[in-house]
């Protein structure tokens, strides 16, 4: 018996039934460039974002560069980790 590999099915029904995704997540990313809010709020954003990525296999190229600038040495370890795991999706 052959038994074929099969990907893991992503678990985000919600994500999966938006309409529109490109456009969503390019109006969800407008905002969290211009956002004042908290860093917590801005990296649950970016989680979102980099799930739709993931999940509909989306090219945002500005996403990229916008996360780098939270990725410095400089930062806290709790954040560290926390923008790594947003990036990490994308990857996956």
């Amino acid at each position: 018996m052959n038994k074929e590999k099969e990907e893991p099915a992503p678990n985000f029904p919600a994500l999966e039934l938006i309409n529109d995704p490109q456009g969503f997540t390019k109006k969800l990313f407008a905002s969290l460039k211009h956002s004042s809010d908290r860093f917590e709020v801005k990296i649950m954003s970016a989680n979102l974002i980099s799930r739709m990525i993931y999940c509909h296999k989306l090219l945002l190229l500005n996403f990229y560069p916008f996360m780098q600038k939270y990725i410095q040495p400089h930062q806290q370890r709790t954040r560290y980790s926390s923008v790594l795991s947003s990036l990490f999706l994308l990857f996956y």
